[in-house]
């Protein structure tokens, strides 16, 4: 069950709770429950995929090498060379530098990562799933940005040095995404990491 966080005379607006399942989604008002509406639940895939904030989760924090500190829920700072990672956590909509990604989603996060030296950046890994699309919003300030799904149906590469929606046709089992700096230093705003 839900409760509507706003309720008009055509639409009801309700979080879907952790755990929920696709099924008939049902309006109960003064013990009389309205029709059913079929509601599909989308596969959760990754781990908080618009970075909100945790609650142990800093506003900035740098990593080093692989591995490193948690960017939020799920996510971790990715080095492999002496160059730094700063990530710094922020309001899609207000951003500390005034960039955004082209379409952030309202009330989210968007990480701005900054990496100083190549190859640096942020992964997850999540439990091995079947693929056929991935995308992700990126605002690319400088040098140039990888996209990386890694498993057993991959490598599946995408790169950018421009702002907007980056799609790989991801074909394949994965179990793991990495977006990093490519050859060099890069400057980038990640938000809402879409795999179906």
């Amino acid at each position: 069950a839900g409760t509507p966080s706003s309720w008009s005379d055509t639409s009801i607006v309700v979080a879907v709770p952790a755990g929920a399942t696709t099924g008939d989604v049902v309006v109960i008002v003064n013990g009389k429950s309205s029709n059913g509406v079929s509601f599909t639940v989308p596969p959760g895939i990754l781990n908080n995929p618009s970075f909100e904030l945790g609650t142990s989760v800093p506003v900035s924090f740098t990593g080093t090498w692989s591995g490193g500190a948690s960017a939020a829920t799920g996510w971790y700072v990715w080095n492999n060379n002496a160059g730094t990672t700063m990530t710094e956590l922020c309001r899609a909509a207000s951003c500390p530098s005034g960039e955004i990604p082209p379409a952030p989603v309202d009330g989210t996060h968007t990480l701005h990562v900054t990496a100083t030296g190549a190859w640096s950046g942020i992964y997850q890994v999540f439990p091995a799933t079947t693929l056929a699309s991935a995308g992700l919003w990126l605002d690319v300030i400088s040098g140039t940005v990888v996209v990386e799904l890694l498993g057993p149906g991959g490598p599946i590469v995408g790169f950018t040095s421009s702002s907007g929606v980056l799609s790989l046709p991801a074909v394949g089992v994965f179990n793991e995404i990495v977006i990093y700096s490519l050859g060099g230093a890069a400057d980038f705003y990640v938000d809402a990491a879409v795999l179906h």
